[in-house]
């Protein structure tokens, strides 16, 4: 498997077999994970173990994400990125 090529649109699974969703948005240090039925993820493109053929296997188990997440003033984990009036921009 190739290191960076991770694309938008990939499916992402855990170290342990998961699926955990898709990928939104790709940035300079984080990567932004869809999950269906929950919120968003947000973590360090370094976790990033392989991807090819659009999947983008991480190095982490499913139960490391929480502790990997990011937690900034504009990416604090799980969440979504919410305008006032609701919906989703990101």
């Amino acid at each position: 498997m190739a290191k960076n090529h991770t694309h938008k649109g990939d499916k992402v699974m855990t170290a342990d077999g998961h699926m955990l969703g898709t990928v939104k948005k790709l940035q300079d240090t984080c990567i932004h994970i869809k999950a269906p039925g929950r919120r968003d993820y947000w973590l360090p493109r370094d976790v990033v173990q392989a991807s090819v053929d659009g999947i983008t296997l991480l190095s982490l188990n499913q139960n490391a994400l929480k502790d990997a997440t990011i937690n900034t003033d504009h990416h604090h984990g799980q969440h979504t990125h919410e305008k006032s009036g609701g919906g989703v921009k990101g």
